[in-house]
């Protein structure tokens, strides 16, 4: 799967909406934000069984997180500061829906809670290999799992509701841990 070649796809499918915003003067920031609060709001309806809304909610949070970048590019607004705002708030925009997701399966399944916790602890490691790799001055775009990646398979999978999303859970966890050994092993070769 050539993850670049996604996005670069979407983000030609969006870029009317792009220029749009962007001649609004529209601040990238903003848009950063606005993705951060409905990825957190959808920690309510995940926790309470409502995966399908939860997965139109991160449907347009994760727009937010593509737009950001995109108008900030064509503004010209592209910072370091909002590089960083961004990455943090990914973070938390990431693990806000697996939160709600833990908490239903806390009261329902508690096996299937443990393996969102596992997928957590992934998830985090996933986008750790990179960040240290690129510390130490590799580029690791390595394994398929990124985050654009995890966000779209956990909307297709809670879009099917929380029984059949068991089966995109485990899925999603052999993903992610393939992708953080695969950066591990890279970043040891080229280190």
């Amino acid at each position: 799967m050539d993850t670049e070649r996604f996005k670069s796809n979407g983000r030609n499918l969006l870029s009317p909406l792009t220029r749009f915003l962007a001649g609004r003067n529209v601040p990238p920031n903003l848009l950063t934000v606005c993705g951060l609060v409905l990825s957190i709001s959808s920690v309510f309806f995940y926790a309470r069984g409502g995966f399908r809304l939860a997965a139109i909610i991160l449907a347009v949070g994760g727009l937010f997180d593509v737009l950001d970048g995109d108008v900030a590019r064509r503004e010209g607004r592209v910072s370091d500061k909002g590089a960083y705002l961004d990455s943090n708030l990914d973070r938390v925009s990431e693990f806000a829906p697996l939160f709600g997701i833990l908490l239903y399966y806390m009261k329902n399944t508690p096996f299937f809670a443990s393996l969102t916790v596992i997928l957590m602890f992934g998830s985090i490691m996933v986008s750790y290999a990179k960040a240290r790799a690129e510390g130490l001055g590799i580029e690791c775009k390595v394994g398929f799992a990124d985050r654009p990646f995890r966000v779209i398979f956990l909307i297709i999978g809670s879009l099917c509701g929380p029984k059949v999303f068991t089966a995109f859970l485990v899925l999603l966890i052999v993903a992610v841990y393939a992708t953080f050994l695969r950066r591990m092993a890279y970043s040891f070769r080229k280190l």
